[in-house]
C-alpha cells in the first residue's frame, strides 16, 4: 500500500497548509538511513556554493563525465557500486577545484584565511582553517587524526602552494564530501538512532535545495541547535524560501504534475501542427508551467487547491499562447484559460506525443503512479508477447480509433490485471491531443476526474 505524504508548507501558504510534498511510500517501510552519493547537481551545487562559480568552471569538464541521475534514481542506493571511471572523475575535479582555490588570491584567503598568503604556511594558519572552512567542506568537526594528517601535509615538502593544494585534495576526495555519510551520534531510541547535528543540517540542506549546509546551518550544528522541531523547521523554512529551495519546490512540482519534460515534436505530421509555432514550442511548455508554479506558490501564496484550480497562464510563445487559446503574455496580470482547462494537471507537457495518435498506456500508466500514487508493475516478457498477439497491423489500426486499437491490444486476461486500471485513465485523457490541445468538446470524464481530485483540498 503507498500514499502521498504532504509537507506541510505554511511558510508558503496564507491558508493552513499547502500539501506539496508529492512522494509516494510504503506505509510499511521501516525506517532506514542510507549512505548516498551526491548527484551531479547535487556535487556541482556544493562546490559552486563553497568555492564560487568560477572553481565550478574550472571543474566543469570532469564534471560532465559524471552521469546526471534522473528523478527515479533519486534514493542513490548504490553504496557500493562505484566504477573506476568515477573515481577517476572524482580525483579529477577535486584537482581541479583545489589548483583554482589555490591560484585565486580572493578564494584561497576565503577559504585558509589571510595568513596564507605569507611566505610560509603556519600550524596556527592551518588550525584555524581545520577548525573553520574545513568544517564547511566535509559538513561535520574534523576527528583528531584528520587534523595531525593534513599538519603532516603542510611539512611534508613541497612549496606552501604545493601543501595547500594537497590539502584541498585529501578533503575533497574524502568520502564525507563525496557521500552524505549518516553514522548517527551513538544514541539509540528502540530501533532508531538519532542523527548527529551535522548529519541533520546535511539531510535537511541536500533534502531542500540540493546543496551543502550554509553557515547559519553549519553554526547551529555546531552549537548543538538542531534538537527541536521549532529548530529544525525555522531553518527548514529560510532554506525553502532560499533561491535554491525554491528551485527545488518548483522542480519537484514539476515532476509530480508530469510537466518536467515534453516528447519530441518534431516529427508531428503537418495537418495537426498546422498554424502552431513550432519553433521552441517544448522548451516554452515547461517554462509557462515554472513560472504558473512560482505564481501560485511564491507570489500568490496559494493553497494545493489553487495549484490544481487556477486559470492563470503565463504562455508567451506564440504556438503554446494559441495552444492555451488566448493572446501572448506579455507580463503584468497573467493571462486565463477557457472554462474549461485549469490547473497545473492540464498543461501541455504531459499530453505531448511523437506522432499523430496520442500515447493512451503511457499517460495513464504515468498519471496513476505518479499524481495517484498507485504501482503498476512493469510487464514480463510473457505478458508483452501474450500482449502483442492482439495487436493490429499497422494499416488495420488505421481503420479503428486509437482506444479501439488499445482495447484490443490489451483484452488479454492477463493484460487486464495492470490494464483495467490503466485503460479508463488514458482514455478519460483521450480528449488532449499530442499538442495538449484541447480536442472539440471536452471529454466530460476528464473535468468530472480532475474535479473530484481537487474536492476537499
Amino acid at each position: 500500500m503507498a500514499s502521498c505524504a504532504p509537507m506541510d508548507s505554511s511558510e508558503l501558504s496564507s491558508s493552513d497548509e499547502m500539501r506539496s510534498s508529492f512522494q509516494c511510500f510504503s506505509q510499511f517501510e521501516t525506517s532506514h538511513s542510507d549512505t548516498l552519493f551526491l548527484s551531479k547537481k547535487q556535487l556541482s551545487n556544493t562546490i559552486e556554493d563553497l568555492f564560487g562559480s568560477q572553481a565550478l568552471q574550472a571543474a566543469s569538464v570532469s564534471l560532465s563525465t559524471l552521469a546526471s541521475e534522473n528523478h527515479n534514481e533519486v534514493s542513490f542506493k548504490r553504496q557500493s557500486l562505484i566504477s573506476g571511471d568515477k573515481v577517476q572523475a572524482y580525483h579529477n575535479i577535486a584537482k581541479e577545484v583545489s589548483n583554482y582555490v589555490v591560484s585565486d588570491t580572493a578564494t584561497r584567503r576565503k577559504v585558509f584565511g589571510v595568513c596564507a598568503d605569507a611566505g610560509a604556511l603556519t600550524s596556527a594558519c592551518l588550525d584555524d582553517f581545520l577548525n573553520g572552512f574545513a568544517v564547511n567542506i566535509l559538513r561535520r568537526a574534523l576527528k583528531p587524526g584528520e587534523k595531525t594528517f593534513v599538519q603532516n601535509l603542510r611539512v611534508s615538502g613541497g612549496s606552501k602552494d604545493e601543501s595547500l593544494v594537497a590539502i584541498m585534495q585529501y578533503l575533497l576526495q574524502s568520502p564525507y564530501f563525496i557521500w552524505r555519510i549518516e553514522l548517527g551520534g551513538g544514541v539509540v531510541s528502540g530501533n532508531n538512532f538519532y542523527l548527529t547535528p551535522f548529519e541533520t543540517a546535511a539531510r535537511l540542506s541536500y533534502k531542500l535545495t540540493d546543496s551543502t549546509p550554509d553557515q547559519n546551518l553549519i553554526e547551529a550544528a555546531k552549537q548543538d541547535q538542531l534538537k527541536t522541531e521549532t529548530q529544525i523547521k525555522t531553518h527548514a523554512r529560510r532554506l525553502l524560501m532560499s533561491n535554491r529551495g525554491k528551485k527545488k519546490a518548483v522542480e519537484n512540482i514539476l515532476r509530480w504534475s508530469l510537466t518536467d519534460k515534453v516528447e519530441d515534436l518534431s516529427n508531428l505530421p503537418s495537418g495537426l501542427t498546422a498554424g502552431v509555432q513550432m519553433a521552441g514550442l517544448g522548451t516554452a511548455m515547461i517554462e509557462e508551467s515554472k513560472k504558473y508554479i512560482e505564481h501560485i506558490v511564491f507570489d500568490k501564496k496559494g493553497t494545493f487547491k489553487n495549484l490544481l484550480s487556477s486559470k492563470a497562464s503565463f504562455a508567451e510563445h506564440p504556438g503554446l499562447a494559441s495552444i492555451y487559446e488566448h493572446s501572448p503574455y506579455t507580463g503584468g496580470e497573467p493571462r486565463q484559460f477557457n472554462d474549461v482547462r485549469k490547473g497545473i494537471l492540464m498543461r501541455a507537457p504531459f499530453y505531448t506525443s511523437t506522432g499523430s495518435r496520442t500515447s493512451i498506456i503511457h499517460r495513464g500508466v504515468e498519471l496513476q503512479e505518479r499524481i495517484l500514487c498507485n504501482s503498476i508493475p512493469t510487464p514480463n516478457v510473457d505478458i508483452a508477447n501474450d500482449r502483442n498477439v492482439n495487436a493490429r497491423t499497422q494499416v488495420e489500426a488505421l481503420l479503428h480509433s486509437n482506444r479501439s486499437n488499445i482495447t484490443e491490444l490489451t483484452k488479454s486476461p492477463v493484460c487486464m490485471g495492470c490494464h483495467s486500471v490503466i485503460n479508463p485513465t488514458g482514455f478519460a485523457l483521450e480528449e488532449m491531443d499530442s499538442l495538449g490541445r484541447e480536442s472539440e468538446g471536452m471529454n466530460q470524464f476528464l473535468i468530472v476526474t480532475m474535479s473530484f481530485y481537487t474536492q476537499g483540498l
